[in-house]
């Protein structure tokens, strides 16, 4: 136990240091050492044996007190007056709740186990109790039981109990009560992102998406206490939908007010969260839906496509190439995108038919065979005219690059006729000379050439 929790337990002790020297102390001072201690949060099962020893009493009024303050463990207290024998007002109901006679480890000891407490969990004090408790069986139990709770019940009565499944990160309970339709009409937003960070809290360190599943199926029936939600929440719930995988939990959350409402960096952060761990559905609600999107900047669209790039992300980086600031980036940053893509042979991604002859000139001019190459393969350069192709040629031999002025050559045949032509015309060998020295260097392309 944590070095100040022990100090205040043996501070109760010190309190009621009457009780160990055999005096009396009156009612009041015994009710303000119970009161003390139950404050301490899950205290070991020996100490509350300790205490209770030497004449603490712990009253049913005392107990329910500590579970409404959503102190953790109380129901320690009711184990150590049962291992004791002692007499106490402690109603049968809440010794069942807090001393069960089944530890739950299959699926039928589960059942039995909720067939044992289902009788006693009757008013709102008893299900808080088990609320509050650390066991999670018996939470989940008194979360069916949340069922059967009066349709007029106070509505502030309820949000205690969700508060209470929060605070002891009961998420089975807090996923089976969101569904209860009671529930549903008293919720509202304060105890909706307590509950939620709790899931979101819960999902992370699991890994596991199934109570986002069951949200998802829930949501409708919770959307208008979702309108109130902060950005903060609503930016954990997508951040959680994203690493999880999960499009379709992302995608009722993008029409929050307060999703509309991101800046430019929460979206870039979402958005690389997709890129890494989402799905390509994910990516595209959120570049749909989310109107900061539309305003990155050219920077943060580099960003975005580099990381699409490194993780072999094709599809993510089409769609970011659609964006309004991936039409202003240059041809030089293209390139080293490329240069990127091609090892990770996502290079066609990156590419549109419209920008086929511009990208080929920058490599050629680069001197890079290996991104020509990806070029080439595209179905925009088959449609390459051959003046194009020509003046591509051009710019391979003035270059130097055999392995780019190759593959030219097996684009268009008349390009290559063309070339030798004018330099025949202009009545220097050079450049033909130097597009065949080139080529035989590269490979045997006396079939082109002849």
């Amino acid at each position: 136990m944590p070095g100040r929790l022990e100090r205040r337990w043996r501070s109760a002790c010190w309190q009621s240091h009457g009780f160990f020297y055999g005096h009396t102390p009156s009612a009041a001072a015994a009710a303000g050492v119970a009161e003390r201690a139950l404050q301490i949060p899950a205290p070991p099962l020996q100490w509350a044996k300790q205490l209770l020893a030497a004449g603490v009493t712990v009253t049913y009024a005392q107990l329910i007190h500590a579970a409404h303050s959503m102190v953790a463990g109380v129901e320690v207290w009711v184990q150590a007056q049962q291992e004791l024998g002692l007499q106490t007002d402690v109603p049968e109901a809440a010794v069942v709740i807090c001393c069960p006679s089944i530890q739950p480890a299959t699926r039928r000891e589960e059942v039995l186990f909720l067939r044992e407490l289902q009788p006693h969990l009757t008013t709102p004090d008893l299900l808080q109790l088990a609320m509050n408790c650390i066991f999670l069986s018996t939470a989940a139990a008194a979360g069916v039981a949340a069922r059967s709770l009066p349709a007029d019940l106070e509505p502030q009565l309820l949000r205690k109990l969700l508060s209470t499944v929060a605070r002891r990160q009961h998420a089975n309970a807090a996923s089976y009560m969101l569904g209860l339709r009671l529930v549903q009409q008293h919720m509202n937003a304060p105890t909706l992102e307590v509950l939620l960070q709790m899931l979101i809290a819960v999902a992370l360190e699991s890994g596991n998406s199934v109570y986002m599943e069951r949200l998802h199926w829930q949501w409708y029936q919770l959307k208008q206490a979702a309108e109130g939600l902060s950005r903060n929440v609503v930016l954990q719930l997508l951040q959680t939908a994203a690493l999880l995988s999960r499009s379709t939990c992302a995608e009722l959350r993008l029409e929050l007010p307060a999703a509309q409402q991101f800046s430019t960096a929460d979206v870039l952060q979402l958005l690389q969260t997709a890129v890494v761990h989402g799905d390509e559905h994910c990516l595209t609600c959120m570049l749909r839906e989310l109107p900061a999107a539309q305003q990155l900047s050219t920077d943060a669209v580099v960003q975005l496509l580099q990381t699409a790039v490194q993780q072999g992300r094709q599809e993510c980086a089409f769609y970011l190439l659609k964006l309004p600031a991936a039409e202003q980036l240059s041809t030089d940053k293209v390139l080293q995108l490329l240069q990127t893509a091609v090892e990770k042979g996502a290079a066609a991604a990156l590419i549109d038919g419209s920008n086929v002859e511009q990208l080929l000139l920058a490599a050629v001019q680069q001197g890079s065979a290996a991104i020509t190459q990806d070029i080439l393969k595209l179905p925009g350069a088959a449609l390459l005219s051959s003046t194009a192709v020509l003046q591509l040629l051009q710019a391979a031999v003035q270059q130097g690059s055999a392995g780019c002025a190759a593959l030219l050559c097996q684009l268009s045949t008349d390009a290559v006729q063309q070339l030798m032509q004018r330099s025949a015309g202009s009545g220097s060998a050079d450049l033909a000379e130097q597009l065949h020295k080139l080529l035989t260097e590269s490979f045997d392309m006396k079939a082109v050439l002849t």
